[in-house]
């Protein structure tokens, strides 16, 4: 994505998700999701800095449909408000399926460079996200561990949800049919 286009897709994000109850106007709404997905397609993301919160300043690479409420950093306030109250400098904070790595990108801040952030995510397309976003911040002590998380040592099937709903989510199911095309992956005790 170009500078350009990545400021536009940044502006969009923030300034257009006034619009969106407009999308439930028969025919009008229609009309503005297909332009919508004409000037922003699914795919794609834009570096952002988090707007307020104890993560304002973080800087994400967020997919603009659905990453409006982690620019505003108005995702899951309990968490972010249990991890400004317990988590200090040179603490360790394992994040046990990070996703794109808010809460890591969050708990670096707060552990420091005497810190340790360990982040599990699965998903390798995910994972590469974070690792983005953790580059972009300079948290060098931060690492990704692209495994999955468990009770006990097992397998879990993963599958990818449909783009269409939400590309940038997976779920995890035990067990699943027989007939779906899954990525199988050992789980850590």
């Amino acid at each position: 994505m170009s500078f350009s286009s990545d400021r536009l897709t940044g502006a969009l994000m923030r300034y257009v998700s006034p619009l969106r109850s407009l999308r439930q106007l028969p025919v009008l709404g229609n009309w503005l999701s297909r332009i919508g997905e004409r000037i922003v397609p699914r795919d794609t993301r834009t570096w952002t800095q988090i707007e307020s919160g104890p993560a304002a300043g973080i800087w994400m690479r967020l997919n603009p449909r659905t990453g409006l409420d982690t620019l505003r950093g108005a995702g899951e306030p309990e968490v972010q408000d249990a991890l400004r109250r317990h988590l200090r400098p040179g603490m360790t904070f394992y994040d046990l399926g990070a996703n794109v790595g808010f809460f890591s990108l969050l708990a670096a801040r707060m552990v420091g460079e005497r810190g340790c952030v360990v982040a599990f995510e699965a998903d390798p397309e995910i994972a590469a996200r974070l690792r983005e976003n953790v580059d972009r911040n300079g948290f060098r002590y931060a690492k990704i561990v692209e495994k999955a998380v468990w009770s006990e040592a097992s397998t879990v099937f993963f599958e990818r949800v449909d783009a269409a709903t939400s590309p940038d989510r997976v779920s995890a199911t035990l067990p699943l049919p027989r007939h779906r095309t899954l990525s199988r992956l050992r789980l850590l005790p």
